[in-house]
C-alpha cells in the first residue's frame, strides 16, 4: 500500500475580526477558499510508530518544519489513533514534499494534517466519517477542520464553526507568498489590532449571498481586518501590496499574514503580472479548487 494524497492551501476570501470574546479569544467571519497551490504527502506502512520525513532536496526547510511530534501532522495521526483506537491503523511513514510556504498564512501545516486524517480514515476498515474528522481536525486548530472538506466555507467563532458553500466559480489568481519566522506570528498579530481593526461581519454575509447565487467574488467584497497590522509587523508586506494593486487594482491578505494575493481576469493575464512582479517578489499564479478537488487522492 502507498497512498499518495495533495494537501491544498488557502487563502481567505474575507477575515473579519469582529472583537474579544470573553474567553480571551477573537470572533471570526471567515470565508476560507482551497486554491491549486499543494504539498504532496506519499504514506506508506511504517514498523513500530508513525515516523515523518522531508522529501529528499528539502533540507533547507528542516529547521521551519520540523519532523517531530510538535508537527501538525504527526499530531493528527496521534489524535486519530486517540479516537478511533491504536489497532485502528498500523505504523505509518509519512513523506512530505513541501512547496506551501511555511508560516506563510497560507494554512499549508493545517492542510497537511486534515490530508492525514482523511488518509487515515480511508486505510481504517472502520471509517469514522467526514463528521468525526472534522471534530478531531478541531481539537489540532481551526484551520485543520475547514481543511478536511475544503473548497468554500464559511467559518464563525474561532474558526470551528463551519459551513459549506456552494463552490465558488473557478478563478485565477496572482499569489505573493511571503513568510515569517516569529513562531507566535498569529498571537503577535491579534495583539496588535485595535477596536479600529474590527469589522462587524458584513463583508462576509455579503460575499456569502453572492457565492450562494453562484456568482463570482469581486474585489470590493473581499477585506481582512489584519491588512493595517500586517504592514507593520512584515517589513515586506506593503511593498508587495502597493506592487500588486499596481497591477491588478486591489491586494488581500491571506490569512494572517504576510501572504498576498489578488483577482486575475484570466491565466493568460496572471502570467503576465507575476512576470512583471518578479524578480521583486515570488509571485506565482494559482487558481481555486473545490471540495471534491480539495483532498482526491490518488495512488
Amino acid at each position: 500500500m502507498r497512498l499518495r494524497l495533495r494537501a491544498c492551501a488557502k487563502i481567505n476570501w474575507t477575515l473579519e475580526v469582529l472583537g474579544r470574546r470573553g474567553d480571551g479569544y477573537h470572533e471570526l467571519r471567515t470565508i476560507f477558499q482551497t486554491i491549486a497551490l499543494a504539498d504532496d504527502l506519499m504514506i506508506e506502512p511504517g514498523e513500530r510508530e508513525d515516523r515523518l520525513t522531508l522529501a529528499s532536496g528539502q533540507e533547507r526547510l528542516a529547521v521551519s518544519v520540523p519532523v517531530d511530534a510538535s508537527n501538525l501532522v504527526l499530531r493528527a495521526a496521534a489524535a486519530y489513533r486517540a479516537e478511533a483506537g491504536s489497532d485502528s491503523v498500523p505504523p505509518l511513514v509519512i513523506t512530505l514534499v513541501k512547496r506551501i510556504p511555511p508560516a506563510a498564512g497560507l494554512g499549508g501545516g493545517s492542510s497537511d494534517a486534515a490530508a492525514v486524517l482523511r488518509a487515515m480514515d480511508s486505510l481504517n476498515p472502520r471509517p469514522l466519517g467526514t463528521a468525526r474528522l472534522e471534530a478531531i481536525a478541531a481539537r489540532i486548530g481551526a484551520d485543520v477542520a475547514f481543511f478536511v472538506r475544503g473548497g468554500t466555507q464559511l467559518a464563525r467563532g474561532r474558526g470551528e464553526m463551519l459551513t459549506p458553500l456552494a463552490d465558488s466559480p473557478a478563478c485565477w489568481l496572482v499569489l505573493v507568498p511571503l513568510t515569517d519566522t516569529d513562531p507566535r506570528k498569529t498571537a503577535r498579530l491579534y495583539g496588535l489590532l485595535t477596536p479600529d481593526d474590527y469589522a462587524d461581519g458584513s463583508y462576509t454575509e455579503r460575499l456569502a449571498e453572492v457565492l450562494r447565487a453562484g456568482r463570482p467574488p469581486s474585489p470590493e467584497l473581499l477585506h481582512n481586518s489584519f491588512a493595517r497590522v500586517a504592514e507593520i509587523a512584515f517589513p515586506r508586506a506593503r511593498a508587495a501590496r502597493e506592487a500588486l494593486e499596481r497591477l491588478c487594482g486591489r491586494a488581500v491578505l491571506c490569512g494572517a499574514g504576510p501572504s498576498l494575493f489578488a483577482l486575475a481576469p484570466s491565466q493568460q493575464v496572471a502570467r503576465r503580472w507575476v512576470a512583471q512582479l518578479r524578480p521583486a517578489f515570488p509571485a506565482i499564479v494559482t487558481r481555486t479548487v473545490g471540495s471534491a478537488e480539495t483532498g482526491a487522492p490518488f495512488f
